[in-house]
C-alpha cells in the first residue's frame, strides 16, 4: 500500500477545524458514512483527499474527566517511518505562515520528531 493519508488542501485548515468545532458542539449533525462525510466537507468549502481505502467514519468524543488516548494503527506509522527514511517531513502550509520560515526537520531528527507529533496527537485536544 502507499503511504497514502487524508489530506486537507493547504488554505483549508480553518475551513476543516471550524467544521469540526460545529461537529463537536453539536451545531451540525455528525456524518454517518464517508460518502456524508464527503459531502459536509465539500459543502463546507473544504479541500479534503479521503483515500479509497476508508471504508467507514467513526467520532469518539470525550467529557473533558476522560483521558483519550488515540492510537494510530501500527499499519499506518509503520508507512510512515519507511516513507521518512527517504522523504522529508510534510507539515501544512500554516506552519510555514504562522512561523515566517521554512521548517526543515533534518533527516537525523525526523524518526525523534515523528514519535513528538504522535505523542502529542494521542492526548492534545482544542489548543
Amino acid at each position: 500500500m502507499s503511504f497514502e493519508r487524508v489530506r486537507i488542501a493547504d488554505g483549508d485548515y480553518v475551513k476543516w477545524g471550524n467544521l469540526v468545532k460545529a461537529w463537536s458542539k453539536g451545531t451540525k449533525q455528525r456524518p454517518r458514512t464517508v460518502s456524508e462525510f464527503r459531502e459536509q466537507c465539500n459543502d463546507a468549502d473544504v479541500g479534503i483527499s479521503v483515500p479509497d481505502y476508508v471504508a467507514e467514519v467513526e467520532f469518539v468524543q470525550r467529557e473533558k474527566e476522560t483521558l483519550l488516548v488515540r492510537l494510530p494503527s501500527s499499519e499506518m506509522i509503520e508507512q510512515a517511518e519507511a516513507h521518512l527514511e527517504t522523504n522529508p517531513y510534510a507539515l501544512p502550509r500554516f506552519y510555514k505562515e504562522h512561523f515566517k520560515t521554512d521548517l526543515h526537520i533534518p533527516v537525523s531528527q525526523r524518526m525523534d520528531f515523528q514519535a513528538q507529533r504522535i505523542g502529542d496527537y494521542t492526548i492534545t485536544l482544542c489548543l
